[in-house]
């Protein structure tokens, strides 16, 4: 076992405990690599779960019109495969206070997973359906699971991943979970404390830190802000970069531009050019007028009048 201190963003997943060469391979199609590229792959939503409940408890939180995810326990009593066009797969579980019904569509998977006597979690939305407790195409995780942790579950925000087939969201989340506070500890934030607080922009850890374990929505938006800041910023530094290298490094003539020139050009246009026009055109000539290559887009509504303006630029 890696100790926390031994965690960094270069940090190999098949390090990371549940992780073999198998399970990798999966995160290597996604293209998830090492520790830090984990923290990069950020969730697609959020689910509200409340905390664990009994079943008989799990059903009366239905009847009081409860909206979030349910978890509850139980043990796996039958198992029911239909086939056919609507193909479903039926079990039921029970605890010590009663019975629910899970209903799986077009999974016939489910069934080489459930048999009776296994002790399953079980999470997702519920509904009373014939007087019955069901829970329609839930998550379940098998108790048996030497890697699943079993304690109680309290309420939270559940991150939902982009997986694959192969490899499922609850299995991400388990890898996000074991890198994440070391990671996020010791992270560097490339932005000055005083830059961050002018904007209001939570620090770069904290950011990452609440993205993949918020504890209420306003922590997941000031997340994301933070880190959708950092993206636009780095693609406008890319930008300037790149419009600084090619002034540096390309030339152009220095036209000439004056009041006589401006007169022989604008005498060609059988109308006169707006003031907004001729704002418009001094920025140009202006530009035109230097050894660096112009670099600008003309923007206007439609018959704004941006072709005499690109004509006079031209001539």
């Amino acid at each position: 076992m890696s100790s926390p201190e031994d965690i960094t963003a270069n940090f190999p997943l098949t390090s990371i405990p549940g992780i073999g060469d198998h399970i990798a391979s999966q995160f290597y199609h996604l293209g998830i690599h090492r520790a830090g590229d984990l923290l990069r792959h950020l969730p697609l939503r959020y689910e509200h779960e409340l905390a664990e409940h009994t079943l008989s408890d799990a059903r009366q939180a239905v009847e009081d019109g409860e909206q979030g995810h349910l978890t509850v326990r139980g043990f796996v009593a039958a198992l029911r495969r239909q086939r056919g066009r609507s193909a479903r797969i039926e079990a039921t579980i029970e605890d010590d206070s009663a019975t629910a019904r899970l209903v799986w569509f077009n999974a016939g998977w489910i069934a080489n997973k459930l048999l009776p006597g296994l002790e399953i979690m079980v999470t997702g939305k519920a509904s009373l359906y014939q007087g019955h407790l069901q829970f329609s195409n839930p998550r379940f995780t098998l108790m048996t699971d030497e890697e699943t942790e079993t304690p109680e579950r309290t309420a939270a925000m559940r991150p939902i991943y982009p997986g694959s087939e192969e490899l499922a969201s609850p299995r991400i989340e388990r890898a996000v979970k074991h890198v994440l506070q070391p990671i996020c500890e010791r992270m560097e934030d490339s932005l000055p404390e005083s830059y961050r607080k002018e904007r209001n922009l939570i620090p770069l850890g904290q950011a990452y830190q609440w993205i993949h374990a918020p504890e209420d929505e306003e922590q997941a938006l000031r997340a994301r802000h933070r880190l959708a800041f950092d993206e636009l910023l780095l693609m406008q530094l890319g930008v300037m970069m790149r419009r600084h290298q090619l002034r540096k490094r390309l030339q152009a003539p220095a036209l000439r531009w004056d009041d006589e020139l401006d007169a022989r050009i604008r005498d060609r246009f059988p109308f006169p050019l707006t003031s907004a026009q001729s704002t418009v055109i001094r920025e140009i000539a202006g530009d035109l007028s230097k050894s660096a290559p112009m670099n600008r887009l003309l923007q206007g509504d439609v018959g704004a009048g941006k072709t005499a303006v690109a004509l006079y630029g031209m001539l």
